[in-house]
Parts: structure tokens; C-alpha cells; sequence
């Protein structure tokens, strides 16, 4: 089998947050807006919202992470 080099790229919250409104502007849109529509197939076929929805999804599970205990 041929291996297939691949970068990984770690990216933290800060980045997460400059990717998302990075295509706020370039599609118009709030995140939560995109992602709303993402989820009831509302857009067309896009790699760009492929991209957002996976860097939202990643921001969503590192505010869940890095979101205080409560006590």
C-alpha cells in the first residue's frame, strides 16, 4: 500500500475564531446563520462549507472543553 504524506494542523481556539470570520465575510452570513442552514441542507455544495462547518464544530467542542466547572 503507498503511504500518503499528510500535514496536521493543530489550530487553537484564536485561529478556530479567525477561520470562522474569515467566511462571515466572505459568504455574508453569521456562523450560526451558516451553520443553521448547513444543517437543514439549505446551501449548495461547497468545499469552503465543508471547511466552515468542521472549523465551527471544532470551535464548539473547545468552548465546551475550556468552559469553567460549575461548582
Amino acid at each position: 500500500m503507498d503511504k500518503i504524506p499528510m500535514k496536521v494542523r493543530v489550530l487553537t481556539p484564536k485561529d478556530l475564531d479567525k477561520l470562522l470570520k474569515k467566511y462571515e465575510a466572505k459568504y455574508h452570513m453569521t456562523t450560526q446563520e451558516f451553520a443553521s442552514k448547513f444543517n437543514r441542507c439549505e446551501l449548495p455544495e461547497n468545499p469552503d462549507f465543508m471547511h466552515w462547518i468542521t472549523y465551527y464544530d471544532g470551535a464548539a467542542k473547545a468552548a465546551r472543553l475550556h468552559k469553567p466547572a460549575k461548582v
